[in-house]
């Protein structure tokens, strides 16, 4: 009995130490767990830099709070928006519309299947293409270049960085985060700015495509 229990009931207290963690503070309240929320803030969303020196601020500013849903929403978005020096009653000034979105969209009201809305997109990423090879999206390139060039401008600030909030005192980091909905987002402008790229391959302005691609890599 007591070797069952000494090898498959009992729980030994981590000793913490450079030979277990790599990192080793700050800890939790009880000093028996790493608190990794604080560590992960204290490296990435330090209290040391500047607020105008976040690009995504310039994002928010522009866009508002991707927020998953309106829970995550109502919850967060007083100290996300806190954490950038912004309102949260600030109305957003800009939006954005996939190609994908775009061109079904596009399909849709001239009467085509989506099949076609699909080949049409997997073209803009795989070939340098024009208006002359895609006309209708003249206007998704007028009405998201604005929001292209801000992408552009924030990843070139000296940081870029999602804010983190805490739901509780004593919440771990996987649930703080309250990131989904930015991650999809970055995702949207990484394949916009992917279209943006070819295209301006396919105008000849290659110096046009080449920041897009330096932007989609700061992106990541």
């Amino acid at each position: 009995a007591v070797l069952a229990y000494w090898n498959t009931i009992r729980s030994p207290r981590l000793k913490i130490s450079k030979a277990t963690t790599y990192i080793t503070e700050p800890r939790t309240i009880d000093g028996a767990q790493i608190d990794y929320f604080a560590a992960f803030e204290r490296e990435f969303y330090s209290g040391k830099m500047k607020i105008e020196d976040n690009g995504y601020r310039l994002i928010v500013a522009a866009l508002g709070h991707a927020a998953d849903d309106a829970t995550e929403q109502a919850f967060s978005s007083g100290e996300f928006y806190e954490k950038l020096g912004l309102d949260p009653k600030t109305a957003p000034t800009l939006s954005y519309t996939e190609t994908y979105d775009f061109l079904h969209d596009y399909c849709a009201a001239e009467g085509l299947g989506q099949k076609q809305a699909d080949e049409w997109d997997a073209r803009v990423f795989y070939a340098p293409w024009t208006f002359d090879d895609l006309p209708m999206l003249e206007k998704w390139y007028e009405e998201n270049t604005a929001v292209l060039d801000l992408v552009a401008k924030a990843v070139r600030h000296p940081a870029y960085r999602f804010p983190t909030i805490r739901t509780s005192e004593d919440a771990t980091l996987v649930k703080t985060t309250q990131w989904w909905g930015e991650i999809q987002r970055t995702r949207s402008f990484a394949t916009m700015l992917d279209a943006r790229a070819y295209y301006r391959i396919g105008i000849g302005d290659i110096d046009g495509a080449i920041d897009d691609v330096i932007t989609c890599a700061r992106l990541g």
